[in-house]
């Protein structure tokens, strides 16, 4: 294999990744692979804060961290519920839930992977990646 000369190579590398990126759909799977981020987020915080150690509520660290007013305040209580609440509340189905949404994103985030570098599927072997 012959490498091209860097003066040749220059030019046409910026074009490659480019069309690469359109090839792939990189702003759709870039859209995807965020929002699949964010929704495995929320179930995490839910989970982590119930068994966070202290009594201090997840909910008034956000709304105080953000300076958040209003209803959007509001909802951020309803979403996370006192430390003690949400402790009774979290079963074994919260982080079955839990696993699902980020086995979902490193699902994802594996595909994206595969289609970048023209890799193949391999479903068993991308779940148990996946679980890691």
């Amino acid at each position: 294999m012959k490498l091209p000369r860097p003066e040749e190579a220059l030019p046409e590398f910026p074009l490659a990744c480019l069309r690469r990126y359109v090839a792939i759909e990189g702003t759709l799977q870039a859209t995807v692979l965020a929002a699949q981020a964010f929704t495995s987020l929320i179930p995490y915080i839910v989970v982590a804060s119930a068994f966070a150690p202290g009594d201090a509520d997840i909910a008034d660290s956000i709304i105080d961290r953000f300076g958040l007013e209003g209803n959007s305040a509001k909802s951020v209580h309803q979403l996370f519920a006192s430390a003690g609440e949400t402790e009774s509340a979290v079963t074994w189905i919260s982080v079955v839930i839990l696993l699902l949404s980020a086995l979902s994103f490193t699902r994802a985030l594996q595909r994206l992977f595969q289609r970048a570098y023209g890799r193949p599927a391999n479903p068993v072997k991308d779940t148990q990646r996946g679980l890691l």
